[in-house]
């Protein structure tokens, strides 16, 4: 929780996306559903209350691949937003994160935008 308020203060992605690859990694396949899904419920009930004090106006949340499964199963997409978020306005400045994750049933991409 708290590398999650210092990417948000510091409007710095690259903290948390980092942190969130050596947890992918380190935990079971079986896990990951939970985990993202955890982590939307802390953003919703934590932070999103608190976007106007640490200066954000939305974060974005994308994770593409084999997300929870092994063996020859399709590719998910699991992604979620708060706050404002678009890429196209002039007005919000962005901090956009990608990268990919190894696990042991193949790559996932992560992508993490902070608007500010």
């Amino acid at each position: 929780m708290g590398v999650l308020y210092y990417t948000l203060l510091l409007k710095d992605s690259s903290m948390f996306v980092n942190f969130f690859r050596k947890i992918l990694e380190s935990i079971n396949i079986k896990l990951h559903k939970k985990l993202f899904s955890g982590l939307k419920k802390l953003f919703k009930e934590v932070f999103k209350p608190i976007f106007n004090f640490l200066g954000v106006l939305g974060v974005f949340f994308n994770i593409k691949g084999k997300i929870g499964v092994s063996g020859s199963a399709k590719k998910r997409r699991y992604f979620f937003y708060f706050g404002k978020h678009s890429l196209t306005s002039r007005y919000m400045k962005t901090d956009l994160k990608f990268v990919p994750i190894w696990t042991f049933t193949g790559t996932l991409g992560f992508t993490f935008l902070v608007f500010f």
